[in-house]
């Protein structure tokens, strides 16, 4: 005897030990298949809709941000375009309605008290 004719033997003697299966058995098998596609298909779904809220949660508050800042008052014109199109990158403000979409700063140091100074950006 040879080890194929040993496990073939063993394999026999296994399945002759086991009840038949029952019956229904062919059916059963596309439902537990289904069952665990539409299992797969929902979890799926649960964990795109945690990703979104997860998202939205953390970008809804900085949709609010910046209503508070402080802007300069005539530094753009109300209905003007202000254009600097030989500058690159831009040394002076570029801007377009009430938008700037670049701009310079320039700082200078103050002196606050005799051993103090503070840097203003202007």
């Amino acid at each position: 005897m040879n080890v194929g004719e040993l496990v073939r033997r063993a394999l026999r003697g296994q399945a002759a030990a086991q009840p038949p299966a029952g019956a229904g058995l062919a059916d059963r098998v596309p439902a537990v298949r289904r069952r665990r596609r539409t299992r797969r298909l929902a979890s799926t779904a649960a964990a795109t809709a945690a990703v979104v809220a997860v998202a939205v949660a953390v970008t809804v508050p900085l949709l609010d941000a910046g209503k508070s800042d402080v802007r300069p008052s005539g530094a753009v014109q109300r209905n003007g375009i202000t254009a600097h199109p030989d500058q690159s990158p831009p040394r002076q403000l570029v801007a377009a309605g009430q938008t700037a979409l670049a701009a310079y700063h320039t700082s200078r140091t103050v002196p606050l008290t005799d051993d103090s100074k503070i840097g203003v950006r202007t």
